[in-house]
């Protein structure tokens, strides 16, 4: 059983953002009373057969923005059962501090809910918008990429595994989300049906780094669910010069900037390699990183010709 202190969090960010327009109910006079809103959430969306739930609702001023709560009022919650069209209270309850007030509904199957809020001689009548707790056996997706970092317009595969109490869930659709680094919101990018092992896969080829999540919407008896987050890196390209000056001691200094688009990379560990002439064969003669401006310097004392490289080798990143 969940407790009112365990849900504190939850309530003042399942609640706080919502600004439900108030809705006078027949019979207001709205001339002499004040308009009124309700907000509602619930502390889980999906539950199993048997297992109870909390429906959160604020009663509050209608306004825009957050309005002031209203305690101490009296409050309906009513329900809906799939297939019908009537809605009937299963409970009362009295708002409290700041109009925050919980009810606790052990539904039999998926039930909508609202809160309502009868009139009074000084405050408008309202309800809030529905909300649907769903009843069925749990569900759960797992997500994870081929790759974890890839080129430029390459492909990785987003693998998910759906399953009900632990067995696999067999043509069922999954439909896999994305939000692109940079966006606040996902959205829908493909869908894919479940094989005999609950198994589907999504080839992605994004063009900047995004994360994804699989979402199962739900099927008779099986709760809905969402995977965990997978993010597919996507590289930047970089580009790295090379300069060769012969000092008069008679070294040689062997330089190169590592840049990526727009910025040159400090802190990136590249490599000089050499090829005696006459050969094709490359060695590592030194490694080191770059510095504030994506420069990088060697300096060698080669006992014949020798061909010289720098190299940065790929990163996730």
């Amino acid at each position: 059983m969940r407790t009112v202190r365990t849900l504190a969090a939850v309530t003042a960010a399942a609640l706080a953002p919502i600004a439900v327009a108030s809705s006078a109910m027949a019979g207001d006079q709205p001339g002499h009373r004040a308009p009124t809103g309700v907000g509602i959430a619930v502390a889980d969306r999906t539950i199993s057969p048997g297992d109870s739930d909390t429906v959160l609702g604020r009663l509050h001023r209608a306004g825009p923005g957050r309005q002031p709560g209203l305690p101490g009022h009296h409050v309906v919650l009513l329900a809906k059962a799939p297939g019908t069209n009537t809605w009937s209270k299963v409970a009362d309850g009295t708002t409290k501090r700041h109009g925050y007030v919980f009810f606790t509904v052990t539904p039999a199957s998926t039930t909508r809910y609202e809160v309502a809020f009868p009139r009074t001689p000084r405050l408008r009548g309202s309800h809030s918008r529905p909300i649907t707790i769903f009843v069925g056996q749990p569900s759960d997706v797992t997500a994870s990429a081929t790759s974890s970092s890839i080129n430029p317009g390459e492909t990785d595969t987003i693998n998910a595994v759906l399953t009900s109490n632990g067995t696999p869930l067999a043509g069922q659709t999954l439909v896999l989300r994305a939000r692109p680094n940079g966006h606040r919101r996902g959205h829908e990018v493909a869908t894919a049906t479940t094989d005999s092992n609950g198994a589907a896969a999504f080839p992605v080829t994004p063009g900047r780094t995004t994360h994804y999540r699989v979402v199962f919407r739900g099927a008779e008896g099986d709760n809905p669910a969402v995977s965990n987050p997978v993010r597919v890196i996507v590289r930047r390209p970089t580009s790295l010069s090379i300069r060769e000056k012969t000092l008069n001691n008679g070294k040689t200094v062997v330089s190169g900037v590592l840049l990526a688009p727009r910025h040159p990379l400090a802190n990136r560990m590249v490599s000089l390699m050499a090829s005696p002439a006459g050969t094709n064969t490359w060695t590592t003669v030194d490694t080191k990183p770059t510095g504030p401006h994506g420069y990088v310097f060697f300096t060698v004392t080669p006992a014949s010709t020798t061909r010289y490289e720098v190299a940065f080798p790929r990163t996730p990143r």
